[in-house]
C-alpha cells in the first residue's frame, strides 16, 4: 500500500489553533488517500468530502491536453448545477498570455465575497461565475499548468479573516499531489507497450538496470540532467557510489524481495538519499528488447512533502499565534504527566495563569495589538528555561504550565520570575504594554486528581488571586516610546 505525504508553506500569523475537528478531517483525507482502492474513487471521494466540509456549492478538477484545453475531468456539486463549470476551456484564451503566466508563477486563486479582487481573480470570477473560489493549478517544472483542481461559491455567510479558506488550500494541496501521483501512474500504465515512452516521457527522472548484472542500461532526459551521462557498462553502484562494490542502500533489490513480483507490476517505496532529498521510488521489473529481465526505477523528489506533513503534525497539538501547545496536546500531556508522577513517587505542580484586563488591548487597539502581545507572551515562555516544552495556551489570555523535578521552593522562584518579568513592557509597535499577571498554583502526586480536576483546582486558585489583588488595580498602562 502506497503512503502519501504531502507539502505546503503555513500560513503565517494564522490566530485560530489547528482544531480537533480540522485533525479528525485531516486523517479521515490521510485514510482514503492511503486505501488501496480504485484511485480515481478516491479523488472523487474527497472532492465531495471537502466541498462538504468547507461548505461550498461545487468541487471540480479539469485535465489539460496539449492544446491547452482544459476538460472537466472530475467534479461534485453540494447545491450548485454545473453551470459553473464549462465542460471545456482554453485558458490561455480566458486569462490572456500575461494574466495566465502571472497565475503560473502565484500558485493559487483564492478570494470570497468581502475579497477585493484583483485583475487576475476577477477573470476567474468570470470563468467560474464564482462569488468566492478556490483554485490551485497543477504545474510542471517549466511551471506549464497540466491541471486545475479547486472549489466555488460558499453556502451560507461569508466571515471577515475566516480561516477556513487557508484550510481548505491546504487539504487541495494534499488532493494536488495525490492527483499529481495518480496521474503520473496512469501514464505509466498507458505507456508500458512503448518501452521508449515510458522511459523519455513520464516527466520523472527514470533510468534502466539489469537485473542480474545492475549494469545501467538507459536513463531518460530529466536521469541525463542530474546525473550526466552514462559510461557503457558501468554499474548502478559505481555511477551513483564512485568506488562502491556492492549495491547501494537504495537498490530496490535490497529493499524489496524481487524474486515473486511479477513482470510489468509496478511496486513503490521512498527513501532518503546522500543529499538529504526524501525520493518516492517506482520500479517495475520487465523484459528488455534482447529479453533479458530488467528493472525500470523512476524517481520524485518529496521533501517538500515530507516537510509539510511535519508541519501539519505540528500544528494539530500547537497555537498557532504562540507557538505553544494547545488545548488538545495539553489534555494528553498532563495524563502522561500525572502518569509519571505517579511512576516516580514525585511531586508535581499545575500553574494557570491569566494575563490581567487583558480586554483593554482589544477593546482599545484592535485583535492586531492583542494578538501581537499574546505572539510576546508565548515567545517569553518559549525562550524562558523554566517553562520552554512546558506552557500551553489554554484559551485566549490563560495559559498552564506543568512543572515537575522542582520542589516547593523552585516552584515559588519561577512564579516570581513570571509575575516579575510581567511588571515590565512587552514592546509592540511604538507602545509599551504594561501588564500583571495572576496565577493560581495546585500540587499532584499524580493519584490524588483527574486532569480535569487538576486544571479547575488551578483555575479557581487563580481567581482567588485575582481577588486578593486589592491594594492596586493592575490593568493596563500604554506609553507611547
Amino acid at each position: 500500500m502506497i503512503k502519501y505525504s504531502y507539502s505546503t508553506e503555513w500560513v503565517k500569523n494564522m490566530r485560530k489553533e489547528f482544531s480537533n475537528i480540522m485533525s479528525t478531517f485531516w486523517t479521515t483525507v490521510m485514510d482514503k488517500l492511503n486505501e488501496s482502492t480504485d484511485k480515481k474513487e478516491v479523488i472523487n471521494s474527497v472532492l465531495k468530502d471537502i466541498c462538504r466540509y468547507f461548505n461550498f456549492g461545487c468541487s471540480f478538477f479539469y485535465t489539460c491536453n496539449q492544446d491547452n484545453a482544459f476538460s472537466l475531468s472530475m467534479a461534485h456539486h453540494a447545491y450548485l448545477n454545473f453551470d459553473h463549470l464549462s465542460p471545456v476551456f482554453n485558458l490561455k484564451d480566458v486569462l490572456g498570455v500575461r494574466q495566465y503566466h502571472n497565475f503560473s508563477k502565484k500558485g493559487r486563486i483564492a478570494f470570497d465575497e468581502l475579497t477585493k479582487k484583483t485583475e487576475l481573480e476577477e477573470s476567474f470570477a468570470r470563468l467560474f461565475n464564482a462569488k468566492s473560489l478556490i483554485v490551485i493549478p497543477l504545474k510542471r517544472k517549466d511551471n506549464s499548468i497540466y491541471g486545475l483542481l479547486g472549489m466555488a461559491d460558499r453556502r451560507g455567510e461569508v466571515r471577515k479573516k475566516d480561516q477556513s479558506l487557508e484550510y481548505a488550500y491546504y487539504i487541495l494541496m494534499v488532493l494536488a499531489n495525490y492527483i499529481s501521483i495518480y496521474m503520473l501512474e496512469k501514464k505509466r500504465e498507458k505507456t508500458m507497450k512503448t518501452l521508449n515512452k515510458i522511459i523519455n516521457n513520464s516527466g520523472v527522472e527514470v533510468h534502466v538496470i539489469d537485473y542480474k548484472t545492475q549494469e545501467i542500461l538507459y536513463g531518460n532526459e530529466e536521469f541525463m540532467k542530474k546525473f550526466g551521462p552514462l559510461p557503457e557498462g558501468i554499474k548502478c553502484y559505481d555511477f551513483f557510489y564512485p568506488g562502491s562494490e556492492k549495491a547501494c542502500k537504495l537498490c530496490p533489490r535490497k529493499i524489496m524481495n524481487l524474486e515473486g513480483v511479477k513482470l510489468e507490476e509496478p511496486f513503490n517505496y521512498q527513501k532518503k538519499n546522500s543529499k538529504g532529498e526524501y525520493r518516492r521510488y517506482i520500479a517495475t521489473k520487465f523484459h528488455w528488447v534482447d529479453g533479458r529481465e530488467v528493472l525500470s526505477i523512476s524517481s520524485v523528489d518529496i521533501t517538500e512533502n515530507i516537510q509539510y506533513e511535519k508541519k501539519l503534525r505540528h500544528y494539530a497539538k500547537h497555537d498557532a499565534l504562540t507557538g505553544l501547545g494547545n488545548r488538545h496536546k495539553l489534555l494528553i500531556d498532563c495524563d502522561d504527566f500525572l502518569e509519571r508522577l505517579r511512576k516516580e513517587k514525585r511531586q508535581g505542580y499545575v500553574l494557570f495563569a491569566d494575563v490581567d484586563d487583558f480586554k483593554e488591548v482589544n477593546d482599545q487597539y484592535g485583535h492586531t495589538v492583542g494578538d501581537a502581545l499574546l505572539k510576546e507572551i508565548g515567545d517569553f515562555f518559549n525562550a524562558y528555561l523554566k517553562t520552554r516544552n512546558r506552557a500551553y495556551r489554554y484559551a485566549g489570555d490563560e495559559f498552564v504550565f506543568l512543572l515537575d523535578g522542582i520542589d516547593e521552593g523552585e516552584m515559588l522562584q519561577i512564579k516570581a520570575e513570571i509575575v516579575n518579568r510581567f511588571k515590565q513592557p512587552f514592546v509592540i509597535g511604538d507602545l509599551n504594554i504594561y501588564h500583571s499577571i495572576s496565577i493560581g498554583m495546585t500540587r499532584t502526586n499524580g493519584f490524588d486528581r483527574t486532569t480535569t480536576e487538576l486544571l479547575n483546582d488551578a483555575d479557581i486558585k487563580m481567581y482567588e488571586m485575582k481577588k486578593r489583588k486589592r491594594e492596586k488595580q493592575r490593568g493596563v498602562v500604554y506609553e507611547t516610546v
